[in-house]
């Protein structure tokens, strides 16, 4: 979950709602996400693809 708030903040994505409504993401679903609450794998996908990273860097080392 921090992971996925990391990286919105460093991508300059400040406010977790119009990042959600910007990207077509429901803003429920991404606070579940960023809270560490369990999603499915699809709404994770859609989430990386979001923040414009690839599954290796998303689940590489270097975050936290």
């Amino acid at each position: 979950g921090n992971r996925i708030k990391t990286l919105r903040i460093r991508a300059g994505h400040l406010n977790y709602e119009k990042f959600a409504f910007q990207n077509n993401i429901g803003r429920m679903l991404l606070r579940r996400a960023e809270t560490g609450s369990n999603i499915n794998m699809n709404n994770l996908f859609r989430i990386i693809n979001a923040l414009g990273v690839t599954l290796p860097e998303f689940f590489g080392d270097g975050f936290d």
